[in-house]
C-alpha cells in the first residue's frame, strides 16, 4: 500500500477518535506504530515536510525535493511494520491525500510526465507563502485549538522536533499529565489575562473563550503539547 494512503489514514483516525472519545489510546497506538519505528517515522516525517507551504525560492524547493527523495531512497522499511500499519487502519475509508509525494517517492507509475507534473506541484506548494502569524488572535486559534476541524492540519504540519516531544509526552502517567497540565495551564492563563487588559474588545473575547478552552479541555499529551506551544508563543 502506498505509504501516502497510511498516513492519510492515520490522520483521519486520529481525528475520528476525538469523536469516539478514543484519542487516548489511538495516539499511543500512533506512538507504538509510527513514533517508536525509526524508519517508519522518517517517512512519516519526509511526508510531512512535502506537504508544506514554504515560501521557498524555486530553485530551493527544487533541491529540497531532491534531497527528500534521496533521504526516502534510503530508508528501508520492514515489510512486517506495513502489515502492522495495514491492521491498525483497515476499517479506516478515505481518500489519500499525498497522491503527488507518493507518485515521486515510490516511482509508482511508468508515465514520465505523472511524475514530473507531481513534482512540479510539490515545487509549487513549496514555494506558496503559508500563514503569517502576525496578531495575538492567530497565535491563539492556530496553536492552541485542537478541535476536530484542524487536527487533522495539525498533524500534518508536525516536525520532527513534535514528533519527538509528543513521543516523550506518551510515557507520562495521567497523574503526571494531569500535574504539568495544571502548572502550564495557570503559566499561560495569567499571561492571557495580561494581554487581555490592553486588548480591544474582540480579542478579550476570544482570550475569555481560550481561557475556558484551556480550563474545560480534556487532558492528554497533544493537547499538553499544544498548550506548551500557546505558553511559548506569547
Amino acid at each position: 500500500m502506498e505509504f501516502g494512503l497510511l498516513k492519510s489514514k492515520i490522520e483521519k483516525k486520529l481525528i475520528e477518535s476525538y469523536s469516539n472519545k478514543t484519542f487516548n489510546s489511538e495516539i499511543k497506538n500512533f506512538n507504538t506504530y509510527v513514533l517508536n519505528n525509526k524508519d517508519v517515522s522518517k517517512i512519516y516525517y519526509i511526508y510531512n515536510k512535502l506537504s508544506e507551504s514554504k515560501d521557498f525560492e524555486i530553485s530551493f524547493a527544487e533541491d529540497f525535493v531532491n534531497e527528500c527523495i534521496d533521504l526516502y531512497s534510503r530508508v528501508k522499511v520492514n515489510k512486517k511494520s506495513i502489515v502492522i500499519l495495514e491492521s491498525w487502519l483497515k476499517d479506516v475509508k478515505t481518500n489519500n491525500n499525498y497522491k503527488d509525494i507518493d507518485v515521486i517517492l515510490e516511482k509508482n507509475t511508468l508515465v514520465v510526465e505523472n511524475i514530473l507534473n507531481a513534482k512540479k506541484r510539490i515545487i509549487s506548494n513549496l514555494s506558496t507563502k503559508g500563514i503569517k502569524i502576525e496578531s495575538i488572535n492567530l497565535p491563539i486559534e492556530k496553536i492552541y485549538e485542537v478541535a476536530k476541524d484542524n487536527l487533522k492540519k495539525y498533524l500534518s504540519e508536525l516536525n520532527e522536533s513534535d514528533l519527538t516531544q509528543i513521543k516523550k509526552y506518551l510515557t507520562l502517567s495521567e497523574s503526571e499529565l494531569q500535574k504539568r497540565y495544571d502548572v502550564l495551564s495557570e503559566m499561560v492563563i495569567e499571561k492571557l489575562d495580561l494581554i487581555s487588559n490592553d486588548s480591544d474588545k474582540e480579542t478579550k473575547d476570544k482570550i475569555t473563550e481560550t481561557i475556558s478552552k484551556i480550563k474545560n479541555d480534556k487532558v492528554d499529551s497533544v493537547n499538553l503539547m499544544k498548550l506548551k506551544s500557546l505558553n511559548e508563543t506569547l
